[in-house]
């Protein structure tokens, strides 16, 4: 052909078919629109972007290919009934046309008629199939076009969507169901291992991944070393683990998953160093990965690190890394809002909280990390109370380094006013680089909120932090006993409460909890929860919050004496800062006969002479009325809550 012929040629073929962008890109959301499905409703963009996962379809009845990718939604949709994604397909042609189209193929879910706008909007005029995995919102998870949209990179994809949804069963069957389409890379072999894993089959995992470890084929053999690397992870075997990644890595020196395993095992180790540096390399760039889940674990497992380390900004940032290449990741979202409440930011983290609580409405920890986000923002707007509670803690230490910090007693027999800390919760066991963040603080707010209810004084949170600030002590804390036992008396708490929480993998563990006598350092109550299941923290609070009332009242009776009698109306001299409330009810006690031993008095049996009940409390008083009288009452006789 000539080459003005050509050129012709060319103009011409510009002309009838115009130059288009390509697809709308990944981690986008979709355009508004609304189109006339074959079955008479009307389908809009809201509509589809409320669906957890979904696929948009834009189709032609003249594309063969087009037909059998219907065909094999239409049979997935079968296979996986109630748990498929939504699908929406979108023809080019007229709803008539569709309609007869749809009959023949025995399509049954939604078919609808694309205008002009709708195609140009999704660049779906020309080129079919041209397909979009949606997730949450209308978020563009993946684009697939013409030969790139064929039936295998659908089902790649979408059995990719469901291990991020925590939906392994799913995704093993889509990959099960594509054996018979061929893997000549292994990666379906490869998801399948990795949804064995999520559902805790680890054997079967193991076996089916050191099938592709043995293959003469280094791009099998990698995914096969990769996958044994995270298996024997999962199964504790740590140094077998570092074996088969440094082998991946010898192969394929720029693959996220082996890098991120040798980082999880450095880290349990406690080589935080090296962990680092692993991480740094997992995360990169340059790195490559079969699916994005593996580099959303990359940038999840550095914004922990640098959590850990002090670096709450900079983890921000990296988690919202994770939730680019995996919207579904639930820690990244969780730990995310742990990390902005951190920085100063209750806002953004009741967003976050919010988000995941409209997601995942199960998620019992989620409900108490959106307690703690409202109590933040309600503090932050109150400028008093911040003010109050630096003041507050600067008395505290000032009173202690005075030694002033327990108040005289009136009496010997009166109780001193009574409070409670919480301190030094800690973790225990493996130290898990891909741990979900935020349990410890949330366990601390149920508990105090729960024993407040119970009119048991707490000394709140937010002072408790500050006298850590002033004191420049770390954080956990106060993992050493003498250290808590320092904070309880500095804020003047009788009984301190500390413990430790302990998860493993987050579908399993323990809570223990101690609560301590700050005079007498004595152990008054020992308190220890497994759980079968994940850890809910308004469940522990309400159990533990009940047996440490029960233990208040046996080990601390509140006792008092008769300020002031005056006809019916009796005045004591325990009030608001003692926690005594209307309705509390008091047994007036007598001196009763002489004990003797031997010719001498040892003292006398206190008997009780009536009761008395609490009508209104003052800061340093409450009046009460008699219930039950026996003799004469006096000022200064003893009272007992008992």
């Amino acid at each position: 052909m000539k080459q003005s012929h050509r050129f012709f040629l060319l103009l011409l073929l510009a002309s009838v078919f115009p130059a288009t962008s390509a697809p709308l890109e990944k981690r986008g959301v979709i355009p508004n629109f609304s189109l006339q499905a074959i079955d008479g409703r009307t389908y809009t963009a809201n509509e589809i972007a409320k669906a957890d996962l979904a696929v948009l379809y834009f189709f032609s009845t003249k594309c063969k290919p087009c037909a059998a990718g219907l065909t094999r939604l239409q049979k997935l949709a079968g296979e996986l009934k109630e748990k498929a994604p939504l699908v929406v397909a979108i023809g080019k042609q007229s709803t008539s046309e569709l309609r007869a189209y749809a009959a023949k193929l025995g399509l049954r879910f939604k078919v609808a008629s694309g205008d002009q706008r709708t195609l140009r909007a999704f660049q779906a005029q020309y080129v079919y199939p041209t397909a979009y995995v949606l997730g949450p919102e209308g978020r563009i998870l993946e684009t697939l076009q013409g030969d790139h949209a064929g039936i295998p990179a659908l089902l790649l994809s979408l059995a990719e969507r469901e291990q991020q949804r925590e939906e392994p069963g799913v995704a093993r069957e889509i990959y099960a169901s594509m054996k018979a389409e061929g893997d000549r890379r292994g990666i379906v072999q490869a998801g399948m291992g990795y949804s064995l894993l999520k559902e805790g089959k680890l054997a079967t995992a193991e076996s089916s991944f050191r099938e592709l470890a043995n293959s003469s084929q280094v791009q099998l053999a990698v995914r096969g070393h990769e996958g044994l690397a995270q298996t024997h992870y999962q199964q504790g075997r740590l140094d077998e683990a570092l074996v088969q990644a440094n082998s991946a890595l010898n192969k394929a020196p720029d693959r996220a998953l082996p890098h991120l395993v040798k980082a999880q095992v450095h880290y349990r180790n406690g080589n935080i160093e090296e962990a680092g540096q692993e991480v740094v390399l997992a995360s990169a760039e340059r790195t490559v990965s079969d699916f994005d889940w593996q580099i959303a674990d990359a940038h999840y497992a550095k914004a922990n690190l640098l959590k850990k380390t002090k670096q709450p900004t900079l983890a921000v940032a990296s988690y919202q890394k994770a939730l680019d290449h995996n919207p579904y990741f639930v820690a990244a979202l969780s730990n995310q809002g742990v990390a902005l409440q951190e920085i100063g930011d209750p806002e953004g983290a009741m967003k976050a909280f919010t988000d995941l609580k409209q997601r995942h409405p199960g998620d019992r920890l989620v409900d108490s990390l959106l307690k703690q986000a409202r109590a933040a923002i309600a503090e932050k707007s109150d400028i008093e109370r911040q003010r109050y509670i630096d003041d507050l803690a600067k008395d505290l230490i000032q009173q202690y380094q005075r030694n002033e910090a327990a108040a005289a007693r009136l009496d010997d027999w009166t109780s001193p006013a009574l409070a409670l800390s919480i301190v030094g919760l800690e973790s225990r066991g493996p130290e898990d680089l891909m741990a979900r963040e935020g349990l410890r603080t949330a366990l601390q707010e149920e508990l105090t909120q729960r024993l407040q209810s119970l009119n048991i004084k707490v000394v709140e949170r937010a002072v408790l932090d500050k006298l850590l600030g002033e004191l420049r002590v770390g954080s956990p804390p106060l993992a050493d006993p003498d250290a808590a036992l320092k904070i309880g008396r500095i804020t003047a708490a009788r009984l301190l409460l500390t413990g430790y929480v302990s998860e493993a993998g987050g579908k399993n563990g323990s809570v223990g909890m101690r609560l301590i006598d700050t005079e007498t350092t004595a152990i008054v109550l020992p308190l220890v929860r497994h759980e079968t299941g994940p850890i809910d923290p308004a469940e522990i609070a309400v159990d533990f919050s009940t047996k440490i009332n029960a233990a208040i009242k046996e080990n601390y009776p509140l006792r008092g004496r008769i300020a002031e009698i005056d006809g019916d109306l009796t005045i004591i001299n325990l009030g608001k800062k003692h926690n005594i409330v209307p309705g509390m009810v008091f047994h007036v006690l007598t001196e009763g006969k002489p004990i003797e031993l031997e010719g001498r008095i040892l003292g006398y049996r206190e008997v009780q002479d009536g009761q008395i009940e609490v009508t209104r409390v003052e800061e340093l008083m409450s009046y009460a009325k008699a219930t039950g009288r026996g003799g004469r009452w006096e000022k200064t006789q003893k009272i007992i809550s008992r």
